[in-house]
């Protein structure tokens, strides 16, 4: 999370708001912040500082910028070298490790009606005093449904105000709240843009959603370019059950690499395979539910191939994932813990779930089934790659 500054020339007061870094030199923020609807100000100088850290601000230039109905974002590239005898070089927070962060940012969206809760982190003009501006945590919930046809997302807390604010026509006590990261747990599901200025003694901030930013190609390319990785949308109600999207960078040994989620090596091949599977995806005509089968010898690609079909269903707007391995039994066990929430999913999402190892969880695979026959999903699909039997 940074502070950023945007001054135009002529104009006495700058614009204040919040950013937060998707990479080690890309920064996500409102393009308010920056502009208009006829795009950046070309004479606007943005500046970025860490809160933590000594005053000194880093120059930024905009990246990517969308202002419009349903989409107020904007990356920002920090630029790398000094700006001036006395700004240092910038230097990205302890969790980006040798320029690369091990966690790959992750993005999420709702599936289901229930209220999630969710946390932004910023820096609010309540939050002013003689050091600077200091942060604020606000604790929400997001009624998926809530300001579904504008598509976006309803930030609502019944939490007072921080500080003695009012509002009385002046500015909003959450100004400087603008571009803060919304976050499901690790999942980040979209950006600040707006103060309901809501009555009442609570708080409603609007939010540009995730899954808008991910449907905007550029945004994509830009995100991949200064991480090395494509991002996608994962379901925050289903994340309990799922591994993460991301390839797994947090690699201890050159042997990890082997590993079908490293994705040391981009994919390549199996391209007739992999049509038959997307065709088999299809949600015209056929069954609600369908369940498919991947055999073949050990380290052959069974679950690499699985990965990749996920990764091109989620581009197509489905919700994809693969399943955690089955908790182990406890007593009066009917359904997994968790394994429930599998029928919440709305129409029209379709769902696709891939459980590795399938051979030897029968008792996951029967209880999955269970549940997604009675599922919301516009179409549900289990993948299970299973080794060949010998010989």
């Amino acid at each position: 999370m940074v502070q950023i500054r945007t001054r135009r020339a002529g104009h006495e007061r700058a614009a204040f708001g919040t950013a937060y870094l998707v990479a080690p030199r890309l920064a996500l923020t409102a393009a308010h912040l920056l502009g208009d609807a006829d795009g950046p100000w070309d004479s606007a100088r943005i500046g970025v500082r860490l809160p933590e850290a000594a005053p000194a601000e880093h120059r930024a230039r905009v990246r990517w910028f969308r202002l419009d109905d349903v989409v107020d974002a904007a990356l920002l590239d920090i630029e790398h070298g000094e700006d001036g005898a006395t700004t240092p070089a910038w230097t990205p927070p302890g969790s980006f490790q040798d320029g690369k962060d091990p966690h790959p940012q992750r993005w999420g969206r709702c599936v289901t009606a229930k209220p999630v809760q969710v946390m932004a982190l910023g820096f609010p003009r309540v939050q002013r005093g003689p050091a600077g501006r200091a942060a604020e945590q606000l604790s929400a919930r997001i009624p998926p449904l809530t300001g579904g046809a504008t598509r976006r997302y309803e930030l609502l807390s019944n939490e007072p105000l921080p500080g003695a604010a009012t509002r009385s026509g002046g500015p909003s006590p959450w100004s400087g709240m603008s571009g803060a990261a919304v976050f499901s747990d690790r999942l980040l599901l979209g950006v600040v843009r707006a103060d309901r200025q809501a009555e009442g003694g609570g708080s409603r901030l609007t939010a540009t959603r995730s899954q808008d930013l991910l449907a905007d190609e550029a945004f994509r390319t830009a995100v991949r370019n200064a991480s090395s990785i494509m991002p996608q949308l994962e379901a925050v109600e289903l994340a309990p059950l799922l591994h993460p999207a991301p390839p797994e960078r947090d690699l201890r040994s050159p042997s990890m690499l082997l590993r079908a989620d490293a994705e040391a090596v981009a994919f390549h091949g199996r391209e007739k395979e992999l049509a038959e599977l997307l065709d088999w995806c299809a949600p015209e005509g056929g069954r609600r539910l369908e369940v498919r089968v991947l055999t073949g010898p050990a380290g052959q690609g069974k679950t690499r191939l699985a990965r990749e079909l996920m990764e091109r269903t989620r581009a197509r707007g489905w919700v994809a994932g693969q399943l955690l391995r089955e908790p182990p039994d406890r007593p009066g066990d009917t359904v997994s813990p968790g394994f429930e929430v599998l029928r919440d999913v709305q129409s029209p999402h379709h769902l696709l779930l891939v459980i590795d190892y399938a051979e030897t969880q029968p008792r996951l695979i029967h209880r999955v089934l269970e549940q997604l026959q009675q599922s919301g999903a516009g179409r549900g699909c289990c993948c299970c790659p299973v080794p060949s039997a010998p010989g």
